[in-house]
């Protein structure tokens, strides 16, 4: 009988899915206590309106055993959401009852390990339930929590100790590029957590999943269509411990920095003569161009530093007629976080003395705004949606750079200074359709998408200016590192860039069930295309003197560059720019694949088949011996793949997975030409003889699903590397160098554990309410080389893998007073960050342990607050290079490159539903 509490109505919205992750067209939801009742749509999605109350509520399908949830509420102030997964019948089984007080709640949290548990390959799910249960802002912070995964600088992912150009990350279904001009990477955090409704990780490829990853496949999706029309507002601050202490310097920039873009103040002046021309003008001329530049060099102190969050998310039901649905969903976030820290930046040559020995003052802003509009329509039949977002994330830092330098044989004590604003805009726009054919569990079913991407990167007027200190007349003072025959750009300079990536894509796929030996299995095939077409431009500035005993040197950064210094005998440009410093370049990806999902008997399922991917790739920019210069790259995958699933039981599988995948050369690591990196200080050579990389996966699993929200799993995986890329350090006339190789082959081998544990067991308040959870990655790898190559560099591990990766937690839910908390650990074992060369070890990056907090408390009917604590211990990240070989950073021994604290950000998030 329903209890009525109050008067008016509310609603139950959710969907349900089968036990193989297909989403259940028809089936029918009822509340017992009322002759009220829906159906699913093309979608398995429902939306069922009741009195206030208390209800038992049925769900049953054709072919499905039929399910009964008891006590789920209905409120008139909020609609109740309850997910649910249903089995195929078996006989003797009338249907299954869920009896908790809370148990719609527990059904809907338990879908998304349902889903990974029901999945078809190896894969994790995060849901949007875990996301908003942590302290994470984007989405490269969320993904360190997932099992054998890692962060690299705060955004680039490492899954099973491989490096950040293994992974592939998907928005809603379509590739996404590499976001980084200089790697073949993606930085997820560009997209804010809060836009997600859930994260899937598969670490295991089928054919219906694109092909080129070894790590894992990062598939990112958004919210969808809508069942209540509603509005929420979210504000909050914070702050970071080191940027509160510390001195924050900053610079004039411009009137849209807050932004995110730059509003034209940095942008390079008009009217210049091209970099291929500029250098034959006088220099009286070029000191007349000098006069066009902005004098924004000199910095100030900035207060008032505190971090923002504004998030603002409506949803609206356009139209509504029983299982036809028109909605809207619309996001839009913004996020400021200042970060201040002294990094230690240190480079020892292969004989133990050091070159440079620096202390940079780093003070950034850096923002994150982003937004979606989402219009979906949804029937028994047809769904169409259009889903469109738009992300920005700059950076803004002024650094401060004092020590020693050592370059010219001669130390001398050094005064630097770099400002720059890096801004990132990603725009994603997706039309997707889903079509039934035919009835019941034997409906075949279409699904096509058409997308765009258009990512952009702008990094304009970064400015370098160094001083070193010279005694003069006996007097020690800083002179301006500028002269008439160097020409160094990192001494003093200015660097424009601009890429410009486009990305076009269809695909489609076609899936149709068909009953044989009395069991159901599932026949897919499909096909995609998509067309990447990028456009680098860069332009490098030096300043020069005809005057190297000028006073102009003397002077300091807030004057020098001055216009009246910009003069006949003083200052005057130089275009330092070569013709490699552009390049264009394109990509074409066709694809396809057929897969077979078959149920052997009731307990074994195979999903198997192969994907064939042809690929074309070009990089072409201009030389000054040849001209046009291309390098062209073609290659045709097969690439099979087999994935067995043994139930052991209706709690337990067991998984053996093997497939063949592959990873391509980036465009910037086949282009054959030097570029100069100004934020590392290092040169990039791209290497036009790279091959592509094959890799044999082969994986299996145990995984035990004790209860709803509960998981145990123990896993092993291998994998054999034919040509894997990496980036390699040298040193190539006295000066610092990153480029790409092929090694021979390699091997990476681990164990994976996971669980995650309810203790009501404990009959203890408080702890009752407690989840515990965690997940460990022991790694290995070794990397062969020809016998040609050192000794020394065959058996190391891969670059960027951990021997180990810990994740842990403690989560606290009570539903009675509103209130969640939970506290998460991270850890990851020593990795190389930089492999080295014969003579000069390799860079690696200590281990550090990272500790967060939150607590989220309902304050009122439609108020909720939100407390965060990140990076409590705030540990050195330290990098430095091994010299006696025990595996651990030891001060007083090894060569230390890079040492920082990012410092203890705390922050309050007040949450507003109307």
């Amino acid at each position: 009988m329903a209890a009525y509490g109050q008067t008016g109505t509310g609603k139950i919205s959710g969907k349900v899915l089968s036990s193989n992750n297909q989403p259940i067209v028809g089936a029918t939801i009822k509340a017992i206590e009322s002759a009220k009742g829906t159906r699913t749509d093309i979608d398995g999605r429902y939306l069922l309106t009741l009195p206030t109350g208390k209800y038992t509520i049925t769900i049953s399908a054709l072919s499905y055993a039929a399910k009964s949830i008891e006590g789920v509420e209905v409120s008139g102030q909020k609609i109740t959401d309850l997910d649910m997964v249903l089995d195929a019948e078996v006989k003797n089984l009338d249907g299954i009852t869920v009896r908790s007080s809370s148990s719609a709640k527990k059904e809907t949290v338990s879908t998304a390990i349902l889903f990974q548990k029901n999945t078809n390959t190896v894969a994790q799910v995060v849901s949007a339930e875990a996301i908003k249960r942590s302290p994470d802002r984007n989405t490269s912070e969320v993904l360190k929590r997932v099992s054998g995964a890692s962060i690299q600088d705060g955004k680039f992912i490492v899954v099973r100790g491989l490096s950040d150009r293994y992974n592939q990350a998907t928005l809603n279904g379509a590739l996404l590029n590499s976001t980084e001009p200089d790697r073949k990477t993606f930085a997820f955090d560009i997209f804010p957590s809060n836009i997600l409704d859930n994260i899937i990780v598969n670490k295991a490829a089928v054919p219906e999943l694109p092909g080129e990853f070894a790590g894992g496949l990062i598939q990112l999706n958004t919210k969808d269509a809508v069942d209540k029309s509603f509005l929420t507002a979210v504000v909050g601050g914070g702050f970071n411990s080191q940027a509160v202490s510390n001195p924050f310097y900053t610079y004039k920039g411009g009137k849209t920095d807050w932004l995110g873009v730059d509003d034209g103040t940095r942008k390079l002046p008009g009217g210049l003569p091209d970099y291929n021309e500029f250098n034959n003008f006088s220099t009286g001329k070029r000191s007349e161009y000098g006069q066009l530049f902005n004098n924004n060099w000199g910095y100030h102190k900035r207060g008032g530093l505190i971090n923002k969050n504004f998030q603002l998310t409506g949803g609206r039901v356009l139209y509504t007629n029983g299982v036809r649905r028109i909605s809207a969903i619309a996001s839009v976030s913004y996020n400021e976080q200042f970060r201040n820290y002294n990094k230690i930046n240190r480079f020892t040559e292969g004989d133990g003395s050091v070159r440079f020995n620096y202390v940079d003052n780093f003070s950034a802003d850096n923002l994150l705004l982003g937004g979606i509009v989402n219009v979906s329509y949804q029937s028994s039949r047809f769904k169409l949606s259009l889903k469109n977002s738009y992300n920005i994330t700059s950076t803004d830092h002024y650094m401060i750079r004092t020590g020693i330098d050592n370059s010219n044989q001669a130390q001398v004590n050094l005064l630097g200074y770099q400002s720059a604003f890096k801004s990132n805009r990603l725009w994603n726009s997706q039309l997707n359709g889903e079509h039934l054919l035919g009835a019941g569990s034997s409906a075949a079913r279409i699904k096509w998408n058409a997308n765009i991407a258009v990512l952009n990167q702008k990094l304009p007027d970064m400015k370098n200016l160094a001083y070193n200190e010279n005694e003069i007349n006996g007097v020690k003072t800083f002179v301006a590192q500028i002269n008439d025959v160097a020409v160094q750009p990192d001494k003093v300079g200015r660097f424009f860039s601009d890429l410009s990536d486009k990305i076009y894509g269809v695909n489609g796929d076609f899936s149709k069930p068909f009953n044989l030996g009395g069991n159901q299995h599932v026949l897919k095939v499909g096909a995609m295309a998509q067309r990447k077409d990028r456009d680098f431009n860069s332009r490098v500035f030096a300043v020069r003197t005809n005057d190297n005993n000028t006073e102009v040197r003397f002077q300091p950064i807030d004057q020098i560059f001055n216009s009246t210094n910009f003069a006949s005998g003083k200052l005057y440009m130089y275009d330092v720019t070569s013709a490699s410093n552009n390049y264009d370049a394109f990509v074409n990806l066709f694809a396809g694949y057929i897969q077979f999902d078959n149920k052997i008997a009731d307990k074994i399922k195979i999903s198997w088949g192969a994907r064939v991917e042809k690929f074309e790739q070009e990089v072409s920019f201009m030389t000054t011996t040849v001209g046009v210069s291309r390098t062209n790259n073609s290659y045709t995958d097969f690439l099979p793949s087999l994935n067995l699933n043994y139930s052991l039981n209706n709690k337990t599988n067991l998984r053996l997975s093997g497939s063949r995948t592959v990873a391509r050369p980036e465009f910037r690591e086949i282009a054959a030409f030097s570029f100069f990196d100004f934020e590392r200080n290092v040169t990039i050579q791209g290497n036009s003889f790279l091959k592509r990389t094959k890799i044999t996966n082969l994986d299996a699993r145990y995984e035990l699903y004790p209860q709803a929200g509960e998981l145990f799993t123990l896993g092993v995986f291998y994998k054999h590397f034919v040509s894997p890329i990496e980036s390699s350090y040298n040193f190539a006339s006295g000066s610092p160098q990153f480029t790409y190789t092929n090694a021979k082959s390699a091997d990476n081998y681990g164990v994976e554990f996971e669980f995650r544990k309810k203790l009501d067991f404990i009959s203890l308040p408080v702890v009752k309410d407690i989840t515990a959870f965690a997940n460990l990655a022991l790694i290995d790898s070794k990397v062969t080389f020809d016998a040609n190559v050192a000794d020394q560099l065959s058996g190391r591990p891969m670059q960027g893998q951990s021997p180990i990766v810990v994740n842990a937690g403690l989560q606290y839910v009570n539903d009675a007073s509103k209130s969640n908390a939970s506290i998460l650990f991270n850890r990851i074992g020593r990795r190389i960050a930089t492999v080295g060369f014969p003579g000069f070890g390799n860079i690696y990056e200590a281990p550090r342990s990272i500790i967060d907090f939150q607590f989220t408390q309902a304050l009122a009917r439609s108020w909720e607050l939100k407390l965060t604590v990140s990076d409590l211990l705030n540990q050195k990240a330290n990098f430095y290079q091994d010299n006696n070989g025990d595996k651990k950073y030891s001060a007083d021994k090894d060569n230390l490159f890079n040492s920082m604290n990012y410092g203890v950000n705390f922050g309050a998030n007040l949450t507003y539903t109307f």
